[in-house]
């Protein structure tokens, strides 16, 4: 009898043969796998026969276990067979050895067996010995192996062929490597008796060297190859001179001797260059794996070895193979832009610096990184043209060798005694001279700067801290620049480490300012990186620095007093304070600017001030009273936020507030040694349960139907944090440790408590109630809470049983899923889901469900037993929906899509087949002939839907038209064009709807199914089982293309890509032929259509479907490293594009290059596609200038797509909104580096034109944009003086500045100026000016005059004028004066030669100006406008514009009012608005006085009370409005005039009107304070009030909105108090109508408008126990508001009630039916879906109930002296009563057996029954002392209403 640890043993090995190898059950291996690696370690030695069973069957399994190649079961067995080799070596050997022969011996050689033996020569030292005995049998297996992949008549390899040359060059390595002694002594031996092995191992090389010299193979493996044949050759001691004639030899077919073998060089086609110089080597594809192989084989001092001179002509100094090696690299790194490529070079200086610290004096005396050696040449110019190059990881190579050449010349420079390194200097200084904007220099500055100095750089380069401060304003730029940051105050710091105030002191002096600039900048990124990437490093460097920062923003806040300010540096402050609490900086919160910035209405400021007060660097860290205090009182203001960002940040800050409340009581339990039924406990537990209990019923209660999206998106995310650290006792967080630790006790000291109960009634109905949700977000959040934490099934109370609750769910997910809404339908997908996963497959429940005739669906029963089929059978459910619809759509479409629509049971499949686990062979018996079923059903579907659009088209195998599908729809509800009497319709009918809603979606449906079935189901391959066959595959394969190619829905297309890219990917992802080929066919298939000259389809939008078909193939090709199908797409596409167009060719069909370009530019697009698609870029250009001079509009009109794609490819995402911004462009040398073919072609475009123009041919030609667009986006780089690739197109591009087209010379003036480099631009802007003609006789061309112009003009613009002379540059300008003379008769020229004057003039007020420039003429012409040049008045307004723009910038401040004054009152409207913006422009920068305001307010209101037109009246509105807001100064003149004419001013239009109220404003606050006329006031004050409620509904437009905010916020208050001093009936309702406003301009959808409104609410009157910040938050400003009114205006009692319910509310809602017989697909929305109800009546109730119990008591007062105010209270309790008494008999008819999904989750039902209860809870509190009889009858009312099973959970929570 074997022993019982045998038994165990083979018990785990039957699990590993049981256990099926396939990509599905890979973690359920390796855990039988650890098991029995457990049991190996624990058993003790056994007998040798039983070791020797054991060790047999585990062979067995590990040489066919791994047919997936994943490494972690192949390392677990490799430990098992360690394990047993351990214990047992001579019988693991015997048996080795067996097992080895027969897996050397199978033929053919499989990837898994080349796997095995991979593994196996890593095992052990003892299996290396037995491969050593089998040596010839192991190069026989890799000789039979490399024969099959390198055969020449195949041309492309196969997935699993790549995979079997690569693993076999890895083995062949292993040989060389493990057995180094034996293949020395084969190659370099005297023995003949080992002749047989010699050949064996000369087969192998040769074949290696085919492996390198064959494109096919992928890089790494080549690079493999090179490795073993280097490593080979550099056993012996002449390894250099044999390498080095290798690569010469190689692509030439010469034999290479080497010992005792023979290498046979192939010969290659990729031969890159001829051997001609020493700069242009012969090169081939093989010579880069083998230089790859050199460095990587260890034996480095072989590259010392001195090579023959053989370059011609010859150098005179002596070569070493090293630096043959490089030259040979940089050839490669010139022609050849791969990463690979630039792996080597990084690879060679690695090398070359490891042989320089081995051998200084030798690689010294060679001088190879001098500043003037060839070497230092060559790599500056890669760095230089790389340094941010597209491809993948070349930039970091880039980074690494600039380093190493750093190091390398500083090294070389110290050997011959030289420790200046002004070379060095030299290089920093030009890369510091290039645009701030240029990325690539950052990394390349970082290295220089421990090598030059911080000091010595911040003294040359004072603007560098600015430059890097403006590189935070950019995602791309702001981690180089602060990686610079970092380098540079760590080597200030490192420099002053004995005195840290020394350099704290040079810190503070250089950087401190740029760093508050960023903290406290308007532009919202800057100042999150200033906040994210400097200032942590900063507090680390110097800790000490932080008093200091707080100091310095302190004294700012104090003293500044604009809101703006206040607010930046208020978040400066509590980001400074938050970082460095978590650098354990700052131990303790002070109460006060925290708890500001968190009522604060600025989202950033009370993101980082929740993050302040949660976070802290120990995650156990105690939770202190005040920060428990200050999260419960404002939490809940900020559930809300509509700001994403915000919200995901206060979510991560609560998950670290409460993992530090679980782990610090977890750490109280522990040291008290708690068990949980202790009747003392310590408070800080108490208080921790307390809070997570509030936490948890806060997020419950945020989620009560009609809440908005913000709020259940918050609250749900909280909820899931509260669960996931909390509420599971068994697995809190996934942490590696088995024992939860302490929170189990935690959990039942809070259930002591009664609390904790996180899987409430309650909570449960009310995440079931989300399910419902109209937002997916919202819907897969409550579903992913339900399925992971609670337990099912699901218990609620109410007398339901758990199976009565399942039937309940399923029966009303399956008629959602029955319903035409889209909504619907997702919802009951998400309900079958569930009920599907927790009730059918994890408690083999069976259902018995009917169908009734209305076709809505009813749950009879439900039983429970273990059949496996089950599952199967509720899948047949929702198919026979699907089959359902299909019968019904052959009767009658209209009644399908509108009873019986399938797309929600299509929907619910894929999830329900997603969590099938269909690993175990014996259920796929039960799931295949479903599957079947599926497919076919679901083949149908799709053919039918279909061919119901295309309705009678021609042809049924392609796109019918929009028309076509109209009219097929049309017919399918019956309706002809006699039903319209001859009326031309242009709305859809709620039919037509109905049924284009229904075939989309069950076409994408269908097509995103079909995706996850692919993905899902297990593929029949070799005979092992599955579900899905080739025939299967095929099908859906067709179906894709079907939809791809025959609809022309967007929604379709979309959603049948994405299930088409899953199938794609899946296929792609085996090695089996006969399954990639099904993509490749589809996508010859797709290709062949442009084969022909045009296609069979009419004209589509963006070639529709076809783009995303050949791109979803090629995406899932690229996932796995192979561009095969996209070097041949891409071929094929290019060539179609460039055909000759037709000479007759038909608008109604596409053409060939339409399609072509179509989809080039998505495969441009596809972001997984972006480097294997760069070395297409350059023909892509090309073919597309060409394709602007089609003739062809469609070709045109995709060219022209498809260049904005590429140049966005080329240049970049656009980092600034101005194209022409320098932060958009790139270095000449880095554009011309990777699109070499682009300059010789765009330099001929442009010639081309500039000899039509010389010729005189006024000719546009229509590739000009495009080459100029691209040169506009270049910038100098590293070049100097002539060097520069641009100094060939400055001659041509200038010339361009006489076209006779207005637009050709002001892009020709944007390209120049990246043309000519930063050092000569001052030169070149000279000769510019001084080109221009002295007089007018001097001038042949006026269009060549105002060309040159806008060429200074951008230098002007885009120069830095640190390098310019203004000076020099003004009087050579002002030489020239006659341009703006009456000599000059183009008015456009005037203005451009007076804009240059006015920005080289800038500063130099008092300068004196030439008579030509003086305000006589000018002056006379912009006053009265009599200025006349003949009858051209081309550019006359520019000239205006000019000169306004020119005196107001010259002239002195005590002379401004009076131009300002005379220019509004010119006739000329430009004049006017260039006057007005002058003057936003000085009020925004809080220019001048208060009493020169006040003289400019006059003149406004003179203008206000003319002006007719609107933009110069917008402004002047605007500008009135602000002068109030800024300097409180009033508004001058009649009031009674003025307000006429903004009434007047009301009606007309949005802008004009929306500011009149605001303006009304202005003038209301005025005429209270002078209270002249209170009647007239008093009709103004309720007109002006009516005006601001009209405004701020939610109707209204966002500009009316928005300045009804404003209003409040100038004249609410004022108004307010007016009404309280002077009460009255008039006066009340203007109280009434602002409370109104308030209330809806605080709830608005909009931020923008919310917090102009709380900013109103911040100046209300408040008591001593509200907060008195001058910024609050807009929902803590309407209970401000709502208090206020309660409080101030007891008076509108019955009018605030009313806010609560209105008559009639809920019986009004209860008794509407939203079924009346019409479907609509969309429900009416509120028009803000951001207000909510439920919350502001809350909010009313309490300010109402709080009034109520003041000591002053107004409102008993108001009642007492009111006497029918008492019987109106009588009538209100008596109607209340009446009202719960219906609401009690509806819900108690209408919700029977309905326990979570009834009426009362219809948002408008649960509002009015919620307003109901609070409107009768405000009655008690008034009529309890007089009216107790009636209250008690309510209060029953209420009582009966709370005790109904069927109402919603929250309504009775208190």
């Amino acid at each position: 009898m074997p022993d019982e640890r045998i038994q165990r043993l083979d018990s785990r090995i039957f699990q590993c043969q049981k256990t099926n190898p396939n990509p599905e059950c890979q973690k359920q291996l390796l855990v039988v796998l650890e098991d029995l690696l457990k049991e190996l370690k624990e058993t003790s030695p056994v007998e040798c026969s039983d070791i020797q069973n054991v060790l047999s069957q585990i062979w067995c399994i590990y040489m066919d276990c791994d047919k997936t190649f994943d490494p972690k079961v192949t390392k677990k067995f490799d430990q098992i067979l360690m394990e047993l080799e351990k214990e047992h070596p001579n019988v693991f050997r015997t048996s080795f050895e067996a097992e080895l022969h027969s897996l050397l011996q199978r033929r053919p050689v499989t990837c898994m067996a080349a796997n095995r033996v991979s593994s196996l020569l890593e095992l052990s030292l003892a299996t290396r010995q037995v491969f050593s005995e089998h040596l010839e049998t192991l190069m026989g297996m890799i000789s039979e192996s490399l024969k099959t992949v390198t055969d020449p008549n195949c041309m492309q390899l196969t997935q699993g062929q790549h995979q079997l040359g690569y693993t076999t060059v890895r083995i062949s390595l292993q040989l060389i490597q493990h057995f180094p002694d034996c293949i020395e002594k084969i190659v370099w031996g005297t023995d003949s008796s080992s002749s047989s092995m010699t050949r064996s191992l000369q087969t192998v090389l040769n074949q290696l060297m085919s492996i390198i010299s064959l494109e096919k193979f992928a890089v790494d493996c080549a690079q493999l190859a090179g490795t073993t044949i280097a490593r080979v050759l550099m056993q012996s001691n002449a390894g250099g001179y044999i390498f080095y004639d290798l690569l010469c030899h190689l692509g030439n077919s010469n034999i290479l001797q080497v010992g005792n073998v023979t290498i046979s060089l192939p010969v290659t086609e990729a031969t890159i260059t001829k051997e001609t110089s020493q700069d242009s080597q012969h090169l081939t594809t093989g010579h880069l794996p083998l230089i790859f192989g050199l460095l990587s084989s260890g034996k480095h001092i072989e590259l010392l070895t001195v090579i023959p001179n053989k370059i011609s002509p010859p150098v005179q100094h002596e070569i070493v193979l090293l630096e043959h090696l490089f030259t040979k690299i940089c050839n490669l790194v010139q022609t050849q832009k791969q990463y690979h490529t630039f792996q080597t070079l990084a690879l060679w200086f690695q090398v070359s610096l490891k042989l320089f610290n081995q051998n200084k004096p030798i690689m010294a005396q060679r001088m190879l990184f001098s500043e003037k050696a060839e070497t230092t040449t060559k790599i500056l110019q890669v760095v230089w043209a790389n340094w941010d190059s597209p491809i993948d990881g070349v930039a970091e190579h880039i980074a690494e060798i600039f380093k190493s050449f750093v190091q390398l010349h500083a090294e070389e420079r110290r050997q011959y005694g030289d420790s200046k390194l002004e070379f060095l200097e030299h290089l920093l200084c030009r890369l510091l001279n290039i645009p701030w904007h240029v990325k690539g220099k950052f990394k390349p500055v970082c290295t220089l700067v421990p090598y030059i100095g911080v000091q010595q750089i911040l003294d040359q380069h004072p603007d560098l801290p600015s430059h890097l401060v403006k590189c935070l304003s950019a995602n791309y730029l702001a981690p180089s620049a602060c990686e610079l940051y970092k380098v540079i105050i760590t080597e200030l710091r490192k420099g002053q480490l004995e005195v840290e105030d020394q350099s704290l002191k040079i810190w503070e002096r250089f950087w401190l300012p740029p760093l508050l600039a960023g903290l406290c900048s308007n532009i919202l990124l800057l100042r999150q990186n200033a906040a994210n990437y400097w200032l942590p490093w900063t507090l680390k460097t110097y800790p000490s620095a932080f008093e200091g920062i707080c100091c310095t923003i302190g004294e700012q806040k104090h003293i500044t007093k604009c809101a703006v300010e206040q607010t930046r540096l208020l978040y400066a402050l509590i980001t400074v304070k938050k970082v460095a609490r978590g650098l354990q900086i700052l131990r303790t919160l002070e109460q006060e600017p925290v708890r500001e910035a968190l009522y604060h209405c600025d989202d950033e400021v009370r993101k980082e001030a929740f993050a302040l007060v949660c976070n802290t660097p120990k995650k156990a860290e105690p939770v202190t009273d005040l920060e428990l205090t200050l999260l419960k009182e404002t939490l809940p203001l900020n559930m809300n936020v509509d700001s994403a960002p915000f919200r995901q940040h206060l979510c991560s800050s609560l998950r670290s507030l409460v993992v530090r409340l679980v782990d610090s009581c977890s750490s109280v339990i522990k040291a008290n040694k708690l068990c949980g039924t202790e009747k003392e406990i310590p408070q800080y537990l108490t208080k921790a349960i307390d809070f997570i209990d509030w936490l948890t019923n806060l997020c419950i209660r945020s989620l009560f139907p009609g809440s908005c999206y913000q709020r259940k998106k918050t609250s749900l995310d909280l909820l899931s944090v509260v669960l996931e650290t909390s509420g599971s006792q068994g697995n809190v967080r996934k942490k590696k440790r088995t024992n939860p630790g302490p929170l189990p006790v935690l959990v039942i000291i809070a259930k002591n408590f009664n609390e904790w109960d996180f899987f409430s009634h309650t909570n449960a109905v009310v995440l079931l109630s989300c399910i419902q949700d109209g937002t997916a977000e919202i819907r897969e959040l409550a579903a992913h809470i339900l399925v992971t934490h609670f337990p099912w099934p699901l218990q609620i109370e109410g007398g339901t049983s758990p199976d009565h609750l399942a039937c309940h769910i399923l029966c009303h997910a399956l008629n959602l899923c029955q319903s035409p809404k889209a909504l619907d339908a997702e919802s009951g997908a998400v309900l079958c889901r569930l009920v599907f996963q927790k009730y059918v497959l994890e408690h083999s429940m069976l259902f018995e469900v009917k169908t009734l005739p209305s076709g809505t669906y009813s749950v009879v029963s439900t039983t429970r037993n273990h059949d496996p089929d089950i599952p199967v059978r509720f899948v047949e459910l929702l198919l026979e929906g699907v089959k359902l619809s299909l019968q019904k759509a052959e009767e009658c479409a209209l009644t399908a899509a509108r009873t019986f629509p399938a797309h929600g049971f299509i929907l619910a499949l894929g999830p329900c087949l997603a969590v099938v686990n269909f690993t175990a062979a014996e259920s796929l018996s039960y799931w295949s002939p479903i599957i079947q079923e599926l497919i076919s059903v679901i083949e149908e579907m799709v053919l039918k839907m279909l061919s119901l659009l295309a309705g009678k088209a021609q042809s049924k195998d392609v796109a019918p038209s929009f028309a076509e599908i109209g009219e097929a729809i049309e017919s399918l509800i019956g309706v002809s064009e006699d039903d319209n009497n001859g009326d031309t319709v242009t709305t859809l009918s709620a039919e037509h709807q109905l049924i284009l809603s229904w075939c989309w979606l069950n076409i994408k449906e269908s097509a995103v199914l079909c995706g996850k079935l692919v993905r899902t189901l297990p593929i029949v391959i070799e005979n092992s089982p599955g579900l899905l066959s080739v025939e299967n595959l095929e099908t859906i394969g067709d179906l894709f293309v079907s939809i791809l190619t025959r609809c022309r829905h967007r929604g379709a297309i979309e959603g049948c890509s994405l299930g088409f890219i899953k199938f794609c990917r899946r296929l792609l992802e085996y090695s089996e032929p006969v399954l990639t080929a099904i993509p490749q066919s589809l996508l010859d298939q797709a290709l062949s259509t442009l084969s022909s000259p045009h296609t069979s389809s009419s004209i589509t939008r963006r070639s529709a479907g076809l783009p995303l078909l050949v791109q979803s193939i090629i995406a899932s090709e690229s996932r796995h490293k192979k561009h095969n199908l996209l070097n041949t797409t891409m071929e094929t596409l290019l060539a179609a594009a460039d055909q000759p167009e037709p000479v007759t060719a038909d608008q109604k069909y596409d053409l060939p290059q339409v399609h072509a370009i179509n989809i080039i530019k998505e495969l441009f697009r596809h972001s997984g596609l972006s480097s294997a698609v760069l070395p297409y870029i350059s023909r892509a250009v090309i073919s597309t200038v060409h394709g602007f001079s089609s003739s062809s509009w469609a070709i045109r009109n995709a060219a022209t797509q498809l260049f904005g794609t590429l140049v966005s490819k080329m240049f970049g995402p656009k980092r600034s909104r101005d194209d022409t911004s320098v932060q958009n462009s790139t270095t000449e040398q880095e554009f011309f580096a990777h699109y070499p073919e682009l300059r010789p072609f765009v330099l001929t475009q442009i010639q081309d034109v500039v000899a039509k123009q010389q010729q005189g041919q006024f000719h546009l030609h229509p590739g000009l944009f495009p080459v100029l667009t691209l040169l506009a986006k270049l910038g100098p780089g590293m070049s100097e003086g002539q060097d520069s690739l641009l100094s060939d197109f400055q001659a041509p591009v200038k010339s361009l500045a006489s076209s006779h087209i207005y637009s050709i010379r002001e892009l020709a003036a944007c390209s120049l100026v990246p043309l000519v480099m930063k050092d000569q631009q001052g030169h070149f802007l000279k000769y510019l000016i001084s080109s221009l003609p002295d007089s007018k006789p001097d001038c042949t061309s006026f269009n060549w005059l105002h060309g040159t112009l806008l060429q200074i003009k951008k230098f002007l613009d885009s120069c830095d004028s640190t390098n310019l002379s203004f000076d020099d540059l003004r009087r050579l300008l002002l030489s020239k004066r006659w341009l703006c003379g009456s000599d000059n008769p183009c008015s456009l020229i005037r203005a451009q030669y007076l804009d240059l004057v006015t920005v080289l003039q800038s500063g130099h007020e008092h300068l004196d100006v030439p008579p030509e420039l003086s305000e006589h003429e000018p002056r006379h012409v912009v006053v009265d406008g009599s200025y006349q040049q003949g009858t051209n008045s081309i550019g006359v307004g520019l000239w205006q514009r000019a000169h306004v723009h020119f005196m107001l910038s010259r002239t002195d401040r005590c002379t401004v009012l009076e131009h300002i004054t005379s220019y509004l009152q010119s006739p000329e409207h430009e004049v006017r608005v260039i006057c007005l913006e002058y003057l936003v422009k000085i009020l925004t920068n809080s220019e001048h006085k208060v009493t020169l305001w006040d003289s400019i307010q006059k003149s406004l209101v003179g203008l206000l009370l003319t002006e007719n037109y609107q933009s110069c009246l917008v402004m002047c509105m605007e500008l009135i409005i602000d002068i109030y807001i800024k300097y409180k100064i009033a508004v001058h003149g009649d009031s009674k005039l003025i307000y006429a004419r903004l009434v007047c001013l009301k009606t007309s239009g949005t802008s004009i009107g929306a500011l009149s109220v605001p303006l009304l404003a202005v003038l209301v606050v005025q005429l209270i304070q002078e209270e002249s006329d209170r009647e007239w006031l008093e009709n103004v004050l309720c007109q002006w009030t009516g005006f601001v409620v009209e405004s701020s509904k939610p109707s209204a437009y966002e500009t009316f909105r928005i300045q009804a905010a404003k209003s409040l916020q100038i004249g609410g208050v004022a108004v307010f108090e007016y009404c309280r001093r002077n009460q009255s009936t008039q006066t009340i309702q203007t109280v009434l109508h602002l409370f109104e406003a308030g209330i809806n301009v605080l709830q608005d959808e909009q931020s923008d408008v919310r917090t102009e409104a709380a900013m109103f609410a911040a100046i209300l009157p408040r008591r001593d126990s509200d907060v008195k910040y001058h910024s609050i938050h807009a929902n803590y400003g309407l209970e401000l508001l709502c208090c206020y009114i309660c409080r101030v205006f007891a008076c509108c009692l019955e009018s605030l009630l009313g806010r609560l319910y209105s008559d009639h509310d809920v019986v009004t809602c209860l008794q509407t039916s939203a079924d009346d017989g019409v479907v609509n697909l969309f429900e009416q929305e509120d028009l803000n879906i951001y207000a909510e109800r439920c919350t502001f009546s809350g909010v009313l109730k309490l300010q109402l109930q709080a009034a109520l119990g003041s000591s002053s008591n107004d409102i008993q007062r108001v009642l007492a002296l009111h006497p029918t105010r008492g019987h109106w209270l009588e009538t209100q309790i008596q109607k209340v009563t009446e009202h719960l008494s219906f609401t009690v008999s509806y819900l108690t008819q209408q919700c029977k057996d309905l326990p979570v999904f009834n009426p009362c989750l219809n948002a408008k039902k649960y509002a009015a029954i919620t307003g109901l209860l609070r409107y009768a809870e405000i009655l008690c509190q008034i009529a309890r002392p007089k009216y107790a009889e009636h209250i008690e009858q309510m209060e029953t009312a209420v009582q009966q209403l709370l005790q109904v099973s069927c109402i919603h959970p929250l309504i009775k929570m208190p």
